[in-house]
């Protein structure tokens, strides 16, 4: 049986919680990125996992349209998906 984090513990875990609230990371160049962004402003990969219009999950990269209330899902700049160095 596992314990209950030690108040330290939840400290240090609220923070990074919080903190992750008002700073993301783009997965492909690891640049600081806000949390309402669609795309990485630095290296263009799509940062939504939601449909901006109904909350509905995103089809894989490439669609045109949310499957699920036809809203137009902005494309993804040539070369976008490719970390810069």
């Amino acid at each position: 049986m596992t314990q209950p984090p030690r108040r330290e513990e939840r400290q240090i875990i609220d923070f990074v919680e919080s903190f992750h609230a008002f700073i993301r990371e783009c997965e492909a160049c690891q640049k600081e990125t806000a949390p309402h962004w669609q795309f990485c402003a630095h290296c263009g990969s799509r940062l939504a996992t939601e449909c901006p219009s109904c909350g509905s999950p995103l089809p894989p990269a490439g669609a045109h349209y949310c499957p699920h209330c036809g809203v137009a899902i902005p494309e993804e700049p040539p070369g976008g998906h490719q970390p810069q160095t």
